[in-house]
């Protein structure tokens, strides 16, 4: 019996849900469910990972050590964070629980999301700006909003144009998000000192991606909120929508 056998709710792991087919689901009349809670502390402290390994230079550290290169240590001094502004591109909630574990380690946190009021950032001591005013203020530039029509490209040379020198560019969304080969040569010509990035346009990232062989590039394989906290909670929530679905209770985290 095609009623019997029709699928019913997808409930997707994590929070994104630009690969799924929403035209399709609507058609069918089939639910759609996400994890945001589940995802917001893993990505909120892998959003820090990030951080802290390019301001304390780990990897290129790490590779001096291997490489026999001990005595160039000096050339490859760290950032301190206490006198540094924290940008954040999307005040959701990863970009809530990220201001709350880290917020004490800057000076001043600024945001630009058009979708929160000045208010309710002022409620975690957040500063909302524009969006040219984030670019040209951030020493640490975090991305942290969902991709939509309005976000796909909006990090371009014009953005990175208007960014500090000094600065560092760190995306945990949707590899979209950022216009590639324009971050690739901003990085090339040192208009911004670095980037960190857990997502890139293709994935998996081509091998004849340029960023790889960047040397102020810091690439994971938008895995490093992987932690066994971060899968079990997912498993919880994701679960947990489909079993209220089959019980006729109210579904959590419904998006369609």
């Amino acid at each position: 019996n095609p009623k019997i056998n029709k699928l019913k709710i997808v409930s997707r792991f994590g929070v994104g849900y630009d690969s799924v087919d929403l035209d399709i689901l609507k058609d069918n009349k089939i639910i759609l469910t996400n994890t945001p809670k589940a995802i917001r502390r893993p990505v909120a402290v892998a959003t820090l990972t990030m951080i802290l390994s390019l301001s304390g230079k780990l990897i290129i550290k790490d590779n001096l050590l291997r490489e026999g290169r001990w005595n160039e240590r000096t050339n490859h001094m760290g950032v301190g964070l206490t006198n540094k502004t924290l940008g954040l591109v999307g005040f959701g909630g990863i970009g809530r629980e990220f201001v709350k574990i880290s917020k004490h380690l800057f000076k001043k946190i600024i945001c630009y999301d058009p979708n929160v009021s000045a208010v309710e950032m002022k409620t975690l001591q957040v500063d909302k700006v524009n969006f040219d005013e984030i670019a040209k203020s951030s020493d640490f530039l975090v991305i942290l909003c969902d991709l939509n029509e309005k976000t796909r490209g909006m990090i371009n040379s014009s953005f990175l144009n208007k960014m500090k020198r000094s600065s560092y560019l760190i995306n945990l969304s949707r590899g979209p998000v950022v216009k590639e080969n324009d971050l690739i040569a901003a990085l090339k010509q040192n208009k911004i000192a670095g980037a960190g990035l857990d997502v890139m346009t293709n994935e998996p990232i081509e091998e004849n991606n340029e960023l790889i062989n960047l040397k102020n590039t810091l690439l994971t394989p938008h895995s490093l909120c992987w932690t066994d906290e971060c899968f079990n909670s997912i498993a919880n929530e994701a679960i947990s929508s489909i079993l209220n679905y089959f019980n006729n209770k109210p579904i959590l985290n419904r998006v369609i």
